[in-house]
């Protein structure tokens, strides 16, 4: 289930109307509200008929898996190992095309002979400890990478590459550059005798070459995940070599914004901490874990607010959902590692996402950006909750996913529903009754 569907199709058509009433009619006190949209309309109403209300009660809150993400065709793509002692091993593999820098008539001559073969990546930022040693392994990869169609990151390349390890080298933070000095004599031969056609057109070429796998392992406590940008920085496979005519040669392939690319992400959560809280059933817990890559997701359900509702007729003035990170002392996580914003999506039982009425109104108002100042994450939804009392949607669940999670490694522990201190997760509430 991902959220990159168009604004109609997630919109049943029962509500597409009562959307367009509902802007119309709130239209006047949105463009006045800059900095407190929770409080539209209240010094309309006599302070005697409105009712603040704060409960945990309402809130239940579990952690899940993530489902597949579609992980080809993006700007930014991952590569590396982490490991911590609460989210367990996370790992991101690489594949890509790899393609002619020019275009021409070419060979390398007779009896072309290899001094070095370098491939060389550049990062543009990380996730981690950048001083970790994560060695990468390159193969080659035998499978077209095809560009007309979604390449998940659960794909299974099983079968689709050479076992035959090309080189592998480590990733050298200082120079934010990774390394690897080709070995591999099987693949440098099949290049020093290709046919001159096959440097004459990248197509030729990519059949010819299909690409490149990089897999990452980890040799130290922590590890890190590296951001890769092709269209920024290009990578590159350099051949300097000798042939019988010239005994000083160079020839490049390029990794570019042009090449086809997807990543596999992995998770290992067996013997840590969140495995204990992955949710297998509805019983809300203490904790939430959220990831980014396809990791887990927290859930959000308040199936005791009809219950509530049912006891008075009344009109919702804001709610607010608030979420507050657990105590670093306690989860030994590094702030820099939460998510500056979290995307809250309503979950279609039949598949998909929704997203909140509040944010289709107003997207700046809604929320869900991480507020150091006050530790917490705020979620505006006075009008889902208003939607709901109408009768107009249904008590779905809330599904929070860290803001791009293909191009960012986020990790982040909410205190839940049941936690038992007063940081718990919960919503406030005011409204006037009817």
């Amino acid at each position: 289930m991902r959220p990159e569907r168009s604004f109609m199709r997630m919109l049943p058509r029962k509500i597409i109307l009562y959307f367009i009433t509902l802007f119309i009619l709130s239209y006047s006190l949105l463009t006045r509200c800059d900095k407190e949209p929770d409080d539209w309309g209240r010094n309309l109403i006599p302070d005697s008929i409105l009712v603040f209300f704060d409960s945990t009660e309402l809130v239940h809150s579990i952690t899940i898996t993530s489902d597949s993400m579609i992980t080809n065709n993006r700007t930014i793509q991952m590569l590396g190992c982490r490991t911590d002692p609460m989210f367990g091993i996370s790992m991101s593999e690489l594949i890509s095309e790899i393609t002619l820098y020019e275009v021409d008539s070419f060979n390398f001559g007779n009896n072309p002979v290899a001094d070095s073969v370098i491939l060389t990546l550049s990062f543009t930022g990380y996730s981690g400890d950048p001083q970790s040693t994560v060695e990468i392994f390159m193969y080659e990869y035998t499978e077209k990478i095809e560009s007309d169609t979604n390449i998940y990151s659960n794909k299974d390349i099983s079968g689709n590459y050479n076992p035959d390890i090309l080189g592998s080298g480590y990733i050298n933070f200082m120079d934010s550059v990774l390394k690897i000095f080709v070995s591999n004599e099987d693949f440098i031969q099949k290049l020093f005798t290709a046919d001159d056609t096959v440097f004459t057109d990248r197509d030729i070429f990519t059949q010819y070459i299909h690409g490149l796998y990089f897999h990452p392992e980890n040799h130290a406590t922590e590890g890190a995940i590296f951001y890769t940008n092709f269209s920024e920085n290009q990578g590159w496979l350099s051949f300097y070599y000798s042939n019988d005519e010239n005994d000083s040669l160079y020839y490049h392939l390029t990794i570019n914004q042009s090449c086809e690319q997807f990543c596999i992400y992995n998770h290992d959560y067996q013997g840590f901490t969140i495995n204990e809280f992955i949710s297998t059933g509805n019983e809300s817990d203490s904790l939430v874990f959220i990831q980014s890559m396809a990791g887990v997701n927290g859930i959000i359900r308040l199936p005791e607010l009809e219950l509530w509702l049912d006891s008075m007729p009344v009109a919702i003035n804001s709610a607010k959902l608030i979420l507050k990170p657990a105590d670093t002392l306690i989860t030994g996580l590094n702030k820099n590692d939460y998510p500056p914003l979290l995307n809250m999506y309503l979950v279609n039982p039949s598949g998909g996402y929704r997203y909140v009425f509040d944010y289709l109104i107003n997207p700046d108002a809604y929320g869900g950006i991480y507020v150091s100042r006050t530790n917490s994450y705020v979620f505006n939804i006075g009008y889902h909750i208003q939607s709901y009392l109408d009768g107009i949607i249904d008590n779905f669940d809330f599904i929070l996913i860290p803001n791009n999670p293909t191009g960012d490694y986020r990790q982040i522990i909410l205190n839940g529903a049941k936690f038992s201190g007063k940081n718990r997760m919960k919503i406030e509430i005011i409204y006037t009754p009817l």
